[in-house]
């Protein structure tokens, strides 16, 4: 089944892709407190496509890019193996767009297809199928560094059974991915993109 997932903040983005590609199922993802504009967009949609393909609709916050990505995540671990997932970014705010990417990009062997369609050309454009995965003993240290419990690189070494020579280069990795940062140039703390890493 071809399932496409996507935020609903600009109808077009939406219709015209509906359109053009041709899926069974919709999972639409829109703000937790929509407006006027959105829920009068999300009516039509039901009302113009809602006969003929399978329309779910998930809700959360637009300004919690962690949020929208775990809510991807679990959107596609949802969906069958069999599923062709195409990922549509087009027409949200910064976070829902970053936010369904980044959840793409953690899932890529799941999804076929990350796209935008750009309103002046009228056209979809494909975004490359990037992974965003971690090492098993890369994993371990953002588990720990993510309940904070260590109180030296030496107790997290112990607690990530690595030596401390593979920690230093798995914090300078995570570090120059974006994945950690130091706090007050002592203890490390995830970034956003960090927890998504772990999901």
């Amino acid at each position: 089944m071809k399932v496409m997932i996507a935020v609903l903040y600009s109808l077009e983005s939406i219709t015209y892709a509906l359109s053009r590609i041709g899926t069974e199922k919709l999972i639409l993802i829109i703000d937790s407190n929509p407006d006027a504009k959105q829920d009068k967009d999300l009516k039509t949609i039901k009302d113009s496509f809602g006969k003929f393909i399978d329309i779910k609709v998930y809700r959360t916050s637009k300004f919690d890019l962690v949020k929208l990505a775990k809510l991807t995540i679990n959107i596609i671990d949802s969906l069958e193996p069999a599923d062709e997932i195409l990922i549509n970014t087009s027409g949200s705010n910064k976070p829902f767009a970053l936010g369904m990417l980044f959840a793409a990009y953690r899932r890529i062997r799941k999804v076929n297809r990350i796209f935008y369609y750009n309103f002046i050309q009228r056209r979809f454009i494909d975004l490359p199928k990037i992974s965003f995965e971690v090492t098993e003993s890369q994993r371990k240290v953002l588990e720990i560094i993510k309940r904070g419990h260590y109180k030296s690189l030496g107790e997290l070494a112990e607690k990530s059974e690595q030596s401390r020579a593979m920690l230093h280069r798995n914090l300078q990795e995570l570090e120059s991915l974006g994945l950690i940062r130091r706090e007050n140039n002592k203890k490390f703390v995830l970034k956003d993109a960090g927890l998504i890493a772990i999901m």
